[in-house]
């Protein structure tokens, strides 16, 4: 039977709303433990086994063996709250929206009900509410106690802070453990933290063999509990504890092993990798390092990882003679070094001239200017010793990425795009502009910009990190295309704070003088306000909801909806959130996050933002109309709520360009659905909805529970922390509802659905064919470092996949492919491909708001 089986599709399936929990836990320190009797301690720890959300609390004390709860366990049975209940009285009501408490009852016995009717009881021992730990949701049954009871409660909060301390516990560990290994030094740390995600825990029980000798290995072992011996002919040579590691040759090639290994304590847990995982991830040990090596390149700055990694595999090993010229100055050149091994020797002019350098450090890089121009060389470099060097050519570099200035220049000019203040200029202007920046770097500890001065320059980051102070505190840290200083291009700006390099450093810079120059002052454009943008980006400002012509209602949201609108002549959609009700749910947050990711992007696969304003009850995102309807329509309204597979591989491209555009500026999306995808009036899907989006650092992760259920990935449900490897699982989901009808951990109950994602285990009807069964597989791995799209390739791996075979992913960036389905539009303010609505409807969250006004703390005021 294999991974096929025949798919049920739910009868009248509904539009499904996103859920998250509170975006702030408890703080571990402010965390009260209450004492309990060992009787009630296993009475809990009981009721906790078998539960989906505590299984990896069972798993840690069966895989010790011991009579002992783990710390993980231990905090949270000591932080449970101890709560009395007389007979009648109702614990959880149905529909009640402030559920967020996980009860477990000791003594006395309860009713459950589904509109007022009993439907089954609970005991002593049984726990009960426990989605309310994951996220907030509508309670789905009242509790009622039909005796005196005594319950213990765990707070939503404080099970997501105590989570999170042990998911951090962990990765801390598996970090320390992979940097004290000698091998791993050559790459960075964030490529090391990547191997740390990657290790997966084997547990042996005592005088069980983990290798022997003579065999050949292909994995490496940390030691994290327990105690091993290292034998050879029965002789012990030497043991090795928590710490001690073993096989790491065995990740570059085929290991003889030397010696046999067995446990010698009760038992023994290792953290392991095998190689192939290992070539999964990161390649050989040596492309790994290459590719870091480029990552530091100045120039290379534009391009992203995939560019990279592409670039990493035309890299070639050179080797120079002891005294042997590399090149000389004045020269003409057309590549780039990188050192390997050796020392070398930097002349103004010829080796007789003034020594200006030695570079001697392994993964230094020289003469790298030759990769814009051929412009002479500015100085001679000349072989102190014997040296390998690792080249790249001009040649090289445009035959896989495509010309690097004309790169470059692109990506200035989407960072000019996403300054506020430059948002007036044209697109001739923003290339006018970004040709004028000139390049400076700075070393570690060195100020761009310092607080008190006067300032006269804007820079946009190019490489490395910057620290924000104000004095000597740190208030954040940005990375590569973020700017500052752009109120210098309008007046005499005193700097407000200090701009200090976190290490190296290159910044693009342009003075107020070189500005008037290329376009003339700013505060002229400014007052102009020009009638020219481009279509993709466009900005509106709009001061009240009076000067908005509202059409129609296009859909209702969990916390808001949304209008079509008119001004001007033109049309919008208009995305409407009740204050209060955004304070009553604590998404304040999010929603400030979603409004400066949206200013922050520009592309034809996302719906994008124009502006935005408020008033004294509501907040307002005024986006572009995507008058298609949504993905989830089309797919309802389609036989067996399913398209082709050829349609559906168009629509996966799309989503895929989509979150190619949002990785590179490191933010995942956190919410993919079809009711998220919507189809532009020429066919092409358009990726909406950021209210959960997230910037993520390369190595960090986050912690907060959201999404849609049936698309959540496991590592979400299980709080280890995640990162943006979630939204290629539910690209994985999204491509088996487009070709199914239905998600493939659909089930009616909540709980039940949990159990399927965690086990990952997907089904497929006969129809749907291999190369799709194997994509979709490959994306639902539960492993999240283990993801197609993940590993050494990133999204390149997706869009090589055989499944896209035929989808030219250049002609669809170009927008030359020809779309499965045309919307029957009559034109722009026709809204006959979304549901009606009365104009005055309420959405589904309108219900949050309680009668006392909630105070916003000025939350809102940037919006």
């Amino acid at each position: 039977m294999g991974d096929t089986a025949d798919v049920v599709i739910p009868a009248n399936k509904g539009k499904r709303q996103a859920v998250a929990a509170q975006a702030t836990a408890a703080k571990t320190e402010e965390i009260k433990y209450i004492a309990k009797t060992k009787t009630t301690e296993a009475l809990i720890l009981r009721a906790l086994e078998g539960n989906p959300l505590f299984e990896d609390l069972v798993t840690e004390l069966g895989d010790l063996g011991l009579g002992a709860f783990s710390d993980l366990t231990t905090s949270l049975i000591g932080s449970m709250t101890k709560m009395e209940v007389a007979a009648g009285g109702k614990i959880i009501e149905e529909g009640a929206h402030s559920g967020d408490k996980f009860y477990v009852v000791e003594k006395g016995s309860c009713a459950i009900k589904k509109k007022e009717k009993e439907v089954g009881t609970l005991q002593a021992g049984f726990g009960f509410g426990e989605l309310a730990l994951l996220y907030n949701c509508p309670r789905n049954a009242t509790v009622e106690a039909t005796e005196a009871c005594i319950l213990w409660v765990l707070d939503q909060a404080v099970y997501n802070a105590l989570k999170r301390t042990h998911a951090e516990k962990l990765l801390k560990e598996k970090m320390e453990l992979v940097d004290s290994v000698p091998s791993f030094k050559v790459i960075t740390g964030e490529h090391r933290a990547q191997l740390a995600d990657s290790l997966e825990p084997m547990t042996f029980q005592e005088n069980e063999f983990i290798v022997r000798e003579g065999e050949v290995g292909d994995r490496f072992y940390i030691v994290q509990v327990g105690e091993v011996a290292v034998e050879t002919a029965g002789m012990e040579l030497v043991r090795l504890v928590a710490g001690a590691f073993f096989g790491e040759r065995a990740l570059i090639n085929d290991d003889v092993r030397q010696a046999d290994v067995r446990v010698v304590s009760h038992m023994c847990t290792c953290l392991t990798l095998n190689r192939q995982a290992f070539l999964d991830l990161l390649g050989p040990m040596e492309q790994a390092w290459r590719w870091d090596c480029l990552r530091q390149v100045t120039l290379l700055a534009p391009l992203t990882d995939s560019q990279i990694t592409s670039l990493s595999d035309g890299l070639k090993p050179v080797e120079f003679a002891a005294d042997q010229v590399i090149f000389e100055k004045g020269s003409t050149g057309d590549c780039l070094f990188i050192l390997e091994s050796g020392a070398l020797q930097v002349f103004d002019g010829t080796v007789d001239a003034n020594e200006l350098a030695t570079i001697s450090k392994r993964g230094a890089f020289f003469g790298e200017m030759a990769l814009l121009n051929s412009e002479p060389r500015m100085a001679t470099v000349v072989c102190k010793e014997k040296a390998k060097c690792l080249e790249l050519s001009r040649e090289v570099l445009e035959g896989t990425v495509g010309n690097l200035a004309s790169l470059r220049l692109a990506w200035q000019e989407d960072t000019l795009r996403r300054v506020p203040l430059l948002s007036k200029l044209t697109a001739d202007q923003r290339t006018k502009l970004a040709k004028g920046l000139m390049i400076k770097s700075f070393n570690d500890g060195e100020y761009v910009i310092r607080q008190g001065d006067q300032g006269s320059s804007f820079f946009i980051l190019e490489r490395g990190q910057v620290e924000v102070k104000d004095g000597q505190q740190t208030l954040k840290t940005l990375d590569p295309g973020a700017y500052f200083g752009e109120l210098a291009l309008l007046k005499n700006d005193v700097r407000a704070m200090n701009i200090v390099c976190k290490g190296s450093a290159t910044v693009a810079e342009v003075t107020r003088d070189e500005f008037v120059a290329l376009l003339g002052p700013l505060q002229t454009i400014l007052d102009e306000q020009m009638e020219s943008y481009d279509s993709v980006g466009q900005k509106i400002e709009i001061k009240s909801l009076t000067e908005l012509e509202q059409k129609a209602v296009l859909g209702m949201g969990a916390f808001g909806k949304v209008l079509l609108v008119g001004h001007d002549s033109k049309f919008y959609a208009l995305k409407c959130f009740v204050k209060q009700q955004i304070l009553a749910v604590g998404l304040q947050n999010h929603l400030m996050q979603e409004r400066n990711i949206m200013m922050d992007c520009n592309s034809h696969f996302l719906v994008n933002l124009v502006g935005t304003f408020q008033d004294d009850d509501q907040l307002y995102m005024i986006m572009e109309t995507v008058m298609g309807g949504e993905l989830f329509t089309h797919l309802q309204n389609s036989p067996n709520m399913r398209v082709p597979e050829l349609a559906a591989k168009f629509y996966a491209a799309c989503t895929v360009m989509a979150f190619e555009y949002l990785h590179d500026r490191h933010y995942c999306h956190r919410d993919l659905k079809p009711e998220n995808l919507l189809i532009d009036n020429d066919g092409y899907l358009k990726l909406a909805d950021f209210g959960f989006a997230k910037k993520l650092k390369n190595g960090e992760k986050t912690y907060t529970t959201c999404g849609t259920p049936d698309y959540m990935a496991p590592e979400l449900l299980t709080q280890q922390g995640h990162t943006g490897a979630v939204d290629w699982w539910a690209l994985g989901i999204l491509i088996y509802e487009m070709t199914t009808g239905t998600t493939p951990f659909y089930a009616d109950d909540e709980i039940q659905r949990f159990k399927l994602i965690q086990k990952g285990k997907i089904m497929f009807p006969s129809y749907i064919s291999t190369q799709c069964r194997d994509l979709i597989k490959k994306l639902c791995v539960i492993n999240p470092a283990k993801r197609l799209g993940m590993l050494k390739g990133g999204v390149s791996d997706i869009k090589k996949h055989p499944w896209f075979k035929g989808i030219d992913f250049e002609a669809l960036e170009k927008r030359l492919v020809t779309p499965p389905f045309s919307p029957p539009l009559q034109g722009p303010a026709d809204t006959c491909c979304f549901d009606e609505y009365e104009l005055d409807s309420e959405h589904p969250g309108a219900g949050h708001v309680g009668r006392i006004r909630l105070p916003s703390m000025g939350v809102f005021k940037s919006f």
